[in-house]
């Protein structure tokens, strides 16, 4: 059977140079707004991939070739939560550090973080605009998405979530193109890298099924159930053969079911967090809002000067004055007018499939998250853009005539949000003193050299940062199991004349255990501590000198 032709309204070169233009300059204005003021309060996750796909070792003097480091894809760490991300993201650093030995990791994930956030973003508003037939709508929304909080910080942060979700825009961008019938495969293999990205992306499969069964340009249920299959294969099989790749060829595993799926959902047990359906459901609510809106006043009057806070905070009421004008004003045209549906240009099959796929996308995804990983915000990144298609969709439902051509006080609303966030939040953590574990890792600096010598009992997250931030020093790991290779651990290294430092793991079970301490004092006493210490952070080194 002919694929059926879906009509739509005619768009002439006008509308079509106008929605092109507007891309252009939406992506150069975020691409702008995130470069100029990216995160220092990195993503714990982003600082240990940058660790992992350098090769930076605990035990090792930093990421020289000749130490035995960059050693190729076999020494990434492959986590089932986020599969290939190290390793896709390793086969993007090596040959850019080839040509330049100083680029970073930590760097390159950031920016593939604002490129594929910035993308992400277009390609909503292309959605939007294609349905809805309104830039000014469309460009609103998008902004909405673009500049809330939790997607604005981490699209200039090392993580895997925004690379992921971008993969599922796309997708639903070719999903939801009423004019052509998406091709099966290539939705296949969009979701099958996004899930390698982040394996919670598996929640988009229901999202994808909805659509082919909605799509107009698929007619027979014989056609819907092969392009079905065609995308259930694509996005399976490569998904199975990578995890199948790294259980058997990586991690040498056995041939146990039971162990191999215990792999692959590791930590699934650890984040279900369902209390009650009131308790869920407010907590889901509450880090709903929590994507939206993020900071501290502290922050502000800490980091932002006083004339700029004034009028940044002029700004903002000034904005929700507009918005609750904005608002008044439609509640009031609403029950004084006649109720008259909006003469909608889209036509109805097309907004069907929309509304059909969105919610389907968001519920799979929402229902997920009421009982996993329920007090996180930043996982509800994944359906963000499903969200910004419904409100959409709400927006364009139904309105009385007179103002069929405005779009209400949504842009004072987005105005509103993206300043706060910008005050209390994404301005602030574009400071390195915002960040106590940040600054005392650049405060290292000036203090450690190529021969300070660093012992720890575990690697923490705070000494990931101080390691990946100081590479000329060198870490080593103290087994306190045998007080004789203690004391001849830091014999050896002071008798090299190396600057021997104590981290917070080292202190603390000094403190706790009297002749662990003993094994040290023969040889050499503590400094005083040098760190950070308050409700956020208790970060503590000692340095070791010679008796």
């Amino acid at each position: 059977m002919t694929p059926a032709k879906f009509a739509q309204p005619e768009q002439g070169p006008t509308s079509v140079q106008a929605s092109v233009w507007t891309t252009i300059a939406l992506a150069v204005f975020l691409l702008l707004v995130y470069s100029l003021f990216p995160t220092k309060n990195h993503y714990w996750d982003g600082i240990g991939f940058a660790l992992d796909i350098e090769g930076i070792d605990q035990d090792g003097p930093g990421v020289e070739p000749s130490n035995g480091y960059l050693r190729g894809i076999s020494h990434i760490y492959f986590n089932p939560n986020h599969l290939l991300h190290n390793m896709i993201g390793y086969l993007i650093y090596r040959p850019l550090h080839e040509i330049a030995p100083d680029v970073r990791a930590l760097d390159i994930l950031k920016t593939i973080g604002i490129l594929a956030s910035v993308a992400a973003a277009c390609l909503i508003f292309l959605m939007l605009s294609r349905w809805s037939r309104d830039l000014r709508l469309s460009i609103w929304l998008t902004l909405l998405m673009a500049l809330s909080a939790v997607w604005w910080k981490f699209s200039t942060d090392a993580n895997a979530y925004v690379p992921a979700v971008f993969l599922l825009v796309l997708a639903s961008f070719l999903l939801t193109d009423p004019s052509r019938r998406p091709s099966g495969a290539k939705i296949g293999a969009l979701h099958a890298l996004s899930m390698l990205l982040h394996q919670i992306s598996i929640f988009f499969f229901p999202a994808v099924i909805v659509a082919i069964w909605a799509h107009p340009n698929w007619r027979n249920p014989r056609e819907k159930r092969r392009a079905v299959f065609t995308y259930t294969l694509a996005a399976g099989v490569p998904v199975l053969a990578a995890y199948g790749w790294v259980w058997f060829g990586v991690l040498d595993g056995g041939w146990s079911i039971q162990e191999f799926t215990k792999w692959m959902t590791s930590n699934g047990s650890d984040v279900y967090e369902y209390k009650s359906i009131p308790s869920n459901a407010l907590k889901s609510v509450w880090n709903l809002l929590r994507v939206f809106f993020g900071g501290r006043f502290s922050l502000a009057f800490g980091f932002v000067s006083i004339p700029w806070l004034v009028t940044l905070v002029a700004l903002m009421l000034t904005a929700l004055a507009f918005f609750a004008a904005g608002v008044t004003k439609e509640l009031r045209s609403r029950s004084r007018l006649p109720q008259v549906p909006e003469a909608d240009e889209t036509p109805d099959a097309c907004k069907k499939l929309m509304t059909k796929f969105a919610l389907a996308w968001g519920g799979a995804f929402s229902l997920f998250l009421f009982f996993w990983l329920t007090q996180y915000p930043y996982y509800r990144l994944f359906f963000l853009p499903a969200l910004t298609l419904l409100i959409g969709i709400v927006l364009r439902s139904r309105r009385p005539q007179p103002i069929k051509h405005r779009i209400g006080p949504l842009p004072a609303f987005v105005v509103f949000m993206a300043t706060l966030n910008f005050t209390f939040y994404i301005y602030p953590y574009s400071q390195i003193e915002a960040n106590s574990s940040r600054k005392l890792a650049a405060d290292a600096k000036g203090i450690w050299n190529d021969d300070t010598l660093v012992l720890y009992k575990d690697f923490t997250c705070d000494n990931w940062m101080m390691k990946y931030f100081n590479t000329q020093t060198t870490w080593s790991r103290v087994d306190f199991s045998n007080g004789e290779n203690v004391a001849r651990q830091v014999r050896e290294a002071l008798g090299k004349r190396r600057a021997v430092w104590v981290d917070t793991t080292v202190l603390g079970y000094l403190a706790s255990t009297p002749e662990a301490r003993v094994w040290l004092e023969n040889d050499a006493r503590l400094s005083g501590n040098w760190g950070v210490a308050n409700k956020h952070n208790y970060i503590q080194f000692a340095q070791l000198v010679p008796r």
